[in-house]
């Protein structure tokens, strides 16, 4: 499996997006601080990238929105793994889309 954490700076997205084989990222209680569009963008690109995806985890992260959620949800198929816990812009549309 090959997994990704850690500050998603553009160093970070740009090297997950090279590796479209990543399964599983992980960027829970490290977006506090960036930019809702930031994070949406970068979801909106891993999940465009990153069809092979089976975990994601955005814990604690209140700056991913539904559009992020929803773009895991239409390009992932492989997710099994979906954690969005304590993210107050996650609504009930994100768990539609995703189930």
């Amino acid at each position: 499996m090959r997994a990704v954490a850690g500050a998603p700076t553009n160093e970070v997205w740009a090297g997950v997006l090279r590796r479209g084989n990543v399964t599983a990222i992980n960027m829970s209680h490290q977006l506090g601080t960036i930019a809702a569009n930031t994070i949406d963008t970068g979801a909106l690109a891993l999940a465009n990238n990153c069809p092979n995806l089976t975990t994601i985890a955005f814990s604690s992260c209140n700056n991913i929105s539904d559009d992020g959620a929803i773009a895991f949800a239409n390009n992932c198929p492989n997710l099994t793994t979906i954690i969005f816990s304590f993210c107050a812009n996650i609504s009930d549309a994100s768990a539609i889309a995703l189930a």
